[in-house]
């Protein structure tokens, strides 16, 4: 993580679950999704398919790094899991590739996983917390004309799409 201010940066781009909180930066949300869970038919057939969320805990899981934990929602109700992974990534295509391989369950973005046809939804009516990728920019940066060509462009580029599947 870097300080935009501090480390003299135009402009981030963070994807993150929570809102970046300073005076001193501009965050525009550019997209947004959910992660759903996931993994390989075969690896379902061989392990068993989960029907409850406190069942991954006797599955292989597939978790980024990052996860210490898992918060799935099923609209009304909140399950916290604590995935016990033999991985530790931040490369979701490495994840998804496991899963595809069988090797265990993953909780992956829904745009890179649904389209997947060597991939079977986990736990259809749960899903992971909505993550978004920000635009920051300094708040004195935000009348340069070089800073507003690229905020535009990025814009456009990144359509706001709400829990995009």
């Amino acid at each position: 993580m870097i300080d935009l201010a501090l480390d003299d940066v135009d402009v981030a781009i963070r994807v993150t679950a929570s809102l970046p909180m300073s005076d001193q930066v501009i965050a525009q949300p550019l997209t947004s999704w959910k992660r759903i869970l996931v993994a390989a038919p075969r690896y379902l057939r061989r392990r068993g398919t989960p029907t409850a969320p406190a069942e991954l805990t006797t599955h292989a899981m597939l978790a980024s790094g990052r996860d210490t934990r898992w918060t799935l929602t099923d609209g009304v109700r909140t399950a916290e899991i604590q995935p016990r992974s033999r991985l530790a990534t931040n490369a979701g295509h490495v994840l998804r590739d496991l899963a595809r391989d069988g090797h265990g369950i993953a909780l992956l973005p829904a745009w890179f996983a649904t389209r997947d046809p060597k991939l079977a939804r986990v736990l259809p009516a749960w899903e992971g917390p909505i993550t978004t990728i920000y635009l920051l920019y300094r708040v004195e940066a935000r009348k340069q004309r070089r800073l507003q060509l690229v905020v535009n462009h990025l814009r456009r580029t990144y359509p706001l799409l709400e829990h995009a599947a």
